[in-house]
């Protein structure tokens, strides 16, 4: 296995691209290759080698791992390097991430499989345009909304889109309060011809909590 390093992750273009897309860091090899160890106490020692590229630019973490499932490999091989990466962190303050994974034939050392965050493949053609009108309703939550997107953590990812989804519930019941208050009583679900009302514990339909 071996672990492309970079300071970021590819989160636009195909997948081509993202495994196409050069890494970048600051952190230099000294001796390239050199073959070292994480000791977790103990017997829990993993040996590594750190492959840089021709600036001797660390490009590669590469670790042997033992599974007859190409999937466990790539998992096998996630932890440790991340543990090693972590305490690069702590030493150097040196922000690196992994960028992808790759997993190489033991035999002839072909590619096999890559693992990596797929990014966007979403394009767009801008302007011209006079500017763009916020939301004051909605600006509080188009941080998370972009942290979500931006954020090369699946677990952070996750944790932003659920602020959003409870923020969904405090807009909804903004808007219910304002037709309320403008004599609205009843509005039309999106998508859907039922009509929702709230019930006594003051929670409508579509949000966090409600029916």
């Amino acid at each position: 296995m071996r672990a492309a390093i970079s300071d970021a992750v590819p989160l636009c273009g195909d997948g081509d691209e993202a495994v196409e897309r050069t890494s970048h860091n600051r952190f230099f090899l000294n001796e390239d290759p050199i073959s070292i160890y994480l000791h977790s106490g103990g017997r829990q020692a993993v040996y590594f080698d750190l492959i840089g590229d021709t600036d001797h630019r660390l490009k590669y973490i590469e670790v042997r791992v033992e599974s007859a499932l190409p999937d466990n490999a790539l998992l096998l091989a996630r932890q440790p390097v991340n543990a090693l990466l972590d305490a690069f962190l702590r030493n150097t303050d040196m922000p690196l991430t992994i960028q992808r994974l790759e997993l190489l034939s033991p035999t002839d050392g072909d590619l096999l499989a890559v693992e990596l965050l797929l990014p966007t493949m979403t394009a767009i053609g801008f302007g011209p345009l006079g500017g763009i009108l916020q939301r004051p309703i909605f600006a509080p939550y188009d941080p998370l909304y972009r942290e979500t997107l931006t954020s090369s953590s699946p677990c952070y990812r996750l944790l932003c889109a659920w602020k959003v989804y409870e923020g969904i519930g405090r807009i909804r019941r903004f808007l219910r309060e304002r037709a309320l208050y403008r004599g609205v009583l009843a509005r039309r679900q999106p998508g859907g011809d039922s009509q929702c009302r709230p019930d006594s514990s003051g929670v409508g339909c579509g949000e966090p909590g409600g029916r």
